[in-house]
């Protein structure tokens, strides 16, 4: 059901934040479960990586949180969806700060720079 979720387009924007919303509480509530579809994920439901590490870190499991996050900087292709996650927590290490950084200027990531260089820190 996640993944057919996570697979609809929308362009009303009602609908995927709600969706959202759902994941995030879903890590939150149950990090387990949302690290286990984080195993398998598509890239569909990988478009909603930040609501899952939002939820992971605020679920007070440091365990799957630093499992997940440590998983996604090391393969370094999902640098805006944990750089947008950064940008929602106020709980991120400065060395996983720095570390995503550095493989944003080394990778030439364009739209990781301007999530990092945003000064609005809702987005």
């Amino acid at each position: 059901m996640v993944e057919r979720c996570a697979s609809t387009k929308s362009d009303d924007m009602a609908t995927l934040p709600v969706f959202g919303e759902f994941l995030y509480r879903l890590a939150k509530a149950k990090p387990d479960v949302a690290t286990r579809f984080l195993q398998r994920a598509a890239d569909n439901v990988l478009n909603f990586l930040p609501a899952f590490l939002n939820g992971l870190s605020d679920s007070g499991s440091d365990k799957e949180y630093r499992v997940v996050l440590t998983r996604y900087l090391a393969d370094g292709k999902h640098l805006v969806a944990i750089a947008r996650h950064f940008r929602k927590t106020s709980t991120v290490a400065i060395a996983s700060i720095k570390e995503v950084q550095k493989k944003v200027i080394s990778a030439n990531d364009d739209d990781a720079v301007r999530v990092f260089g945003s000064r609005d820190r809702k987005t």
